[in-house]
């Protein structure tokens, strides 16, 4: 099937199931007749004209993947999805590229004005939802405030936004392949001692993105920096020695993101980076079984505990710990080198909505005691498409009060004093729920550390 024709099937199946979100709202006593989308609107940074880079609100980009604000989307039960688009006449700005004929009903705007005065005509009859995060725009349009983003409502769009429709798998399959080729450039600045600031710039002409497109800021660490869950910075020197490197970079498509992450080995074939190469093949393996493991019906607070678990026997194996890995990881040993969660929902967020929810309605599933930092707590289902990202870090200020705590003596210090210039390693692939067990979908575009 075509671009056109998976995206018309997509605006349907989204359609469909937000009219079902709705029957079910008013089977629950809250009863609305329509939903209006707003993309969002246009903001500056603080006492200045200087627009902040705009994203548009991710339920509206689920069914209109257009450019700009202030756009309007109409669903209404029985009639065709309205877009109300805003082509605003400015001299200062260039308009929004033309929309490919994809939804039935386009109407150009060219003000808020221009908005306000077609409205009468395009409301639909009944209680009205507004999706979006600008209350003006709800009230101008003569919208009840009790139906502004409404809980209920907000929560079933949450709730559906974890199935992916065929056309979203394949926006995220796209993005993965344009990501990799930014991973394959960094491959190979890598090797030439390449600064993290030019990596970068390198990285966004392969993937042909800017700073303001990225999905996410790139996270390029050489060496210690790797220690830095979210590392920001950007270091203009070469790195010195550059015994290892981690790169967590993706790539947006269609407003859907891809977040891929590489951990590479560099170092000599000294004890330590030995030491550190071994790591990273172990934790390679570990990844590429925990994404083998992803099926539906699988409780990712279960997964996460096997990654955590299987963490704490490789750190065994190489040495850095004195304990075995149930033992370690019960005594809160192994949470000190893998202090995040396994995974995220993925989507048009990069951490997807309604991974803590507990149903439609709302609610939320909270993560156990033993994993509190767990973003996901759902069981996966078919659509569902998650992150894998084990990792293993030397994080000082978790080091050093382990270093002093009770359990000082579970952990062979001079190991990982040894390795603390490394940083860490993280490894992470997309990966797609399918009915009987799993795709991963980054794997043929960004080949683990080993590949040439």
């Amino acid at each position: 099937m075509s671009g056109i024709g998976l995206y018309a099937q997509h605006v349907a199946q989204i359609k469909a199931w937000v009219c079902e979100a709705l029957e079910h709202l008013r089977e629950h006593g809250e009863a609305f007749d329509a939903v209006v989308f707003h993309a969002g609107s246009a903001r500056a940074y603080y006492a200045d004209d200087l627009a902040i880079p705009f994203r548009t609100h991710a339920h509206f980009g689920r069914l209109a993947p257009i450019e700009g604000h202030d756009h309007l989307l109409i669903l209404e039960p029985g009639r065709p999805v309205r877009l109300l688009r805003s082509v605003p006449k400015d001299y200062w700005n260039a308009p929004p590229p033309v929309l490919e004929d994809w939804l039935i009903d386009v109407i150009d705007v060219r003000s808020t004005e221009d908005v306000e005065a077609s409205w009468p005509n395009e409301k639909p009859p009944g209680r009205v939802a507004f999706v979006g995060d600008d209350r003006s725009v709800s009230l101008a349009l003569g919208i009840a405030p009790d139906c502004f983003d409404p809980p209920s409502l907000i929560a079933a769009l949450d709730w559906g936004r974890a199935t992916k429709t065929e056309y979203e798998v394949e926006c995220l399959r796209e993005a993965q392949a344009v990501a990799g080729r930014g991973h394959a450039a960094l491959r190979q600045g890598m090797t030439r001692g390449m600064s993290e600031f030019d990596l970068h710039l390198a990285y966004l002409k392969a993937t042909m993105q800017d700073d303001s497109t990225l999905p996410y800021p790139n996270i390029i660490a050489w060496d210690e920096a790797a220690a830095v869950l979210h590392y920001q910075h950007r270091r203009r020197t070469k790195p010195s020695p550059g015994k290892s490197f981690l790169v967590d970079a993706g790539a947006m498509v269609r407003g859907y993101a891809s977040d891929i992450t590489r951990t590479y080995c560099l170092g000599n074939e000294d004890d330590a980076s030995s030491e550190f190469a071994a790591l990273l093949d172990g934790m390679e393996a570990l990844q590429q079984q925990l994404a083998a493991d992803v099926a539906p019906g699988l409780s990712f607070v279960d997964l996460h505990r096997k990654a955590e678990t299987s963490i704490a026997a490789l750190l065994y194996e190489v040495g850095v710990l004195n304990v075995e890995p149930e033992d370690a990881r019960n005594r809160g040993v192994a949470a000190a080198f893998f202090p995040h969660g396994l995974g995220h929902y993925l989507g048009l967020n990069v951490h997807d909505v309604g991974g803590r929810q507990e149903g439609i309605a709302g609610g939320l599933k909270a993560p156990p005691e033993d994993c509190p930092n767990l973003r996901t707590t759902r069981t996966l289902e078919p659509g569902h498409v998650i992150t894998i990202e084990p990792g293993v870090y030397f994080i000082p200020m978790l080091l050093d009060e382990l270093r002093v705590g009770p359990c000082r003596d579970a952990v062979n210090w001079g190991h990982v004093d040894a390795l603390m210039p490394f940083g860490g390693i993280r490894i992470e692939d997309d990966v797609l729920v399918t009915e009987s067990g799993s795709e991963n979908l980054t794997r043929p575009y960004v080949p683990g550390h080993r590949a040439e």
